[in-house]
């Protein structure tokens, strides 16, 4: 009997001893160590105060990934890039020149926020994608998501970004500029190929929603506030860089799928020629509706599908205009009383005078 608890109390003494040396192990023993992998931190003050991870052939110039205490991928970082990273950066990224990827503290895919440029994804908290921001100053202080192959222009689109932005998107100088809201997959461009336009973006400062394939065209959709569907406020570049085509500007209302989209004018196509389909919009506009030059400029009223698709059509409306209805040049232009289903299709027909 004694014998056995002697060896009780002997098994007591040893367990406690373990646990005090697990509880006494310093914290740093357990804690993520840095690691450099081949070829990379090479030059003056390269990965200087390194905490993070390096992956290969990666940090490779003069002060290079200094102060890193977050994960860097493979041929990444190289120029003086990507100094007080602290957050998460692909393969391929943040290369050439200087300052690309400064103070990161989110995620950035793979092949994004360099390709020759300087300034890019600086102070980045949010999540950028793969082959994203590839152009001078693109995406600062970016908060919010960018997708895949989005944010290129001229220079520095999607700044400040605290919204989501889709794939294919956000492509010309300013595009999506400080957008708090949503924009879709293949949305906002300044212009559509063949045509590129270098310096006027789409989407500038928006707060609403933005579906799929809409707002191209100069200054598309700039200020929009409200909800704007797939295949809308589309119009066509006619001069490259010269002449705004607002489409959908200032939008606080709503815009149905395939609605306007203003077409392409008959002759001289270099016509100086201000094409803001929808643009000051409060009111709803239905699907495959207003979709010419300046058709339901204003509109404050009600319109439903397939509805004012002529010039000047619907424009200052306050009413409710029925489907098939008022689809002729200025038809129910200032209209506010209620039209109802296949009404009003003949020049100036339910045009109210001023």
């Amino acid at each position: 009997m004694l014998i056995s608890r002697s060896i009780l109390f002997l098994t007591v003494c040893l367990l406690a001893a373990a646990v005090y040396g697990l509880a006494a192990e310093p914290p740093a023993a357990s804690a993520k160590q840095p690691s450099v992998g081949e070829g990379s931190c090479t030059g003056e003050r390269a990965c200087e105060g390194l905490t993070g991870r390096v992956g290969d052939n990666s940090c490779v110039g003069v002060q290079a990934c200094t102060n890193n205490a977050g994960d860097i991928g493979d041929n990444s970082c190289n120029g003086e890039n990507c100094a007080e990273n602290s957050g998460q950066i692909g393969d391929n990224s943040c290369n050439m020149y200087s300052g690309n990827c400064t103070a990161n503290q989110g995620s950035i895919g793979n092949g994004s926020c360099g390709a020759g440029v300087v300034d890019t994804c600086t102070e980045n908290s949010g999540e950028i994608g793969d082959n994203s921001c590839g152009s001078l100053f693109a995406c600062p202080r970016n908060q919010g998501r960018i997708g895949d192959f989005s944010c290129f222009a001229h220079l520095g689109p999607c700044t400040g970004n605290r919204g989501h932005i889709g794939d294919y998107s956000c492509s010309a100088m300013g595009s999506c500029d400080l957008n708090t809201g949503s924009v879709g997959n293949n949305s906002c461009y300044g212009a559509r190929p063949p045509l590129v336009s270098k310096y006027v973006g789409a989407c500038g400062n928006n707060k609403g929603s933005i579906g799929d394939d809409s707002c191209s065209g100069h200054f598309a959709c700039n200020d929009n506030a409200g909800i704007l569907g797939d295949q809308s406020c589309n119009v066509p570049v006619l001069v490259y860089d010269f002449y705004p085509q607002a489409a959908c500007a200032q939008n606080f209302g709503v815009v149905s799928n395939g609605s306007c989209n203003a077409l392409l004018p008959a002759g001289d196509p270099f016509v100086v020629d201000y094409r803001e389909s929808c643009g000051t919009n409060s009111g709803s506009v239905g699907k495959n509706s207003c979709n010419d030059y300046i058709a339901c400029y204003s509109n404050a009223g009600e319109i439903a599908n397939n509805s004012c698709n002529a010039e000047l059509a619907c424009a200052y409306n306050t009413g409710l205009v029925g489907s098939k209805s008022c689809n002729a040049v200025e038809a129910c232009q200032r209209n506010d009383a209620n039209i109802s289903h296949k009404q009003c299709n003949d020049f100036q027909a339910c045009m109210r005078s001023d």
